[in-house]
C-alpha cells in the first residue's frame, strides 16, 4: 500500500502548483495491479484514456480491467482502483513513438514514461525520427516539450517539411533572327547567280 507519508508530499505539490496537467500512478502491490489517475490543476490537461491504455498494453498487463481503468479517467479523483491481479512488476524503459504523414512532410512524436526503466532522451527522440525516414525540418523545441513531461506526452508536432517551390518552365531567348526566309539565291547584275552569299550563318560579336 502507498505510504500515508508518500500522499502528503503529493498532496503539497499539487497544492502549490497553479498549472498542472493530470497523471497516472501505477503500483505493484501483493494483492495486484493498482491505478490512480489525478485531475489536472487550473489549466491543465486531463490524462488522455486512449494514451493511458496503449500504455497499459505496452506494459503487457495480464487480464487488464479496461472498464476500472475508464472509471479511474472518467472520475479522476486520485483513488486507486485495482485494474489487473497479482503479477511481477514490469520494469520498463521508457517509449518514444513516431507518426508521420503519407507525403512525410509531418511527423508527430508521442513519449512515453519509464516504469521503473531509464527514461527517453533527446538523442533516442532523434534517433527514431532518423529511422521513420525524417531528417529535415525536425523541431528540437518540442521534442524537448515531450521531453519534460511526466507522463504520456502530447502528440506533438516535431517535424515539418517545406513545400516543394513550383518553378517556371526554362525558355530560350533568341537574340538573333532564326527563322530564316525561304533560302533564294541572289541574281547578281551581271547575270550570275550568288551562291554564296544565302545568309545560313548569322555572324555576332563579342558583348552581343
Amino acid at each position: 500500500m502507498k505510504d500515508n507519508k508518500e500522499d502528503k508530499i503529493l498532496s503539497e505539490v499539487l497544492s502549490l502548483s497553479e498549472n498542472m496537467d493530470g497523471f497516472r500512478i501505477i503500483d505493484f502491490d501483493e494483492d495486484g495491479v493498482y491505478l490512480s489517475v489525478h485531475p489536472p490543476v487550473g489549466s491543465g490537461i486531463s490524462v488522455n484514456i486512449e494514451k493511458l491504455l496503449e500504455e497499459l498494453q505496452l506494459l503487457k498487463l495480464t487480464d487488464l480491467d479496461k472498464e476500472a481503468v475508464k472509471a479511474a479517467v472518467q472520475f479522476q479523483t486520485g483513488e486507486r482502483l485495482k485494474v489487473a491481479p497479482p503479477q511481477e512488476e514490469i520494469k520498463k524503459d521508457g517509449i518514444v513513438k513516431v507518426e508521420v504523414s503519407r507525403d512525410k512532410m509531418k511527423a508527430w512524436l508521442t513519449i512515453f514514461p519509464p516504469l521503473g526503466g531509464k527514461p527517453i532522451n533527446f538523442s533516442q527522440c532523434e534517433a527514431a525520427l532518423i529511422e521513420a525516414g525524417i531528417v529535415f525540418g525536425i523541431m528540437k523545441d518540442e521534442i524537448n516539450k515531450a521531453l519534460n513531461q511526466d507522463k504520456v506526452s502530447e502528440t506533438l508536432l516535431v517535424a515539418l517539411g517545406q513545400e516543394p517551390i513550383h518553378g517556371d518552365d526554362a525558355v530560350i531567348d533568341y537574340k538573333f533572327n532564326y527563322k530564316k526566309d525561304k533560302l533564294v539565291p541572289k541574281m547578281l547584275d551581271d547575270g550570275n547567280v550568288d551562291f554564296y552569299n544565302l545568309d545560313l550563318v548569322t555572324n555576332v560579336r563579342t558583348g552581343e
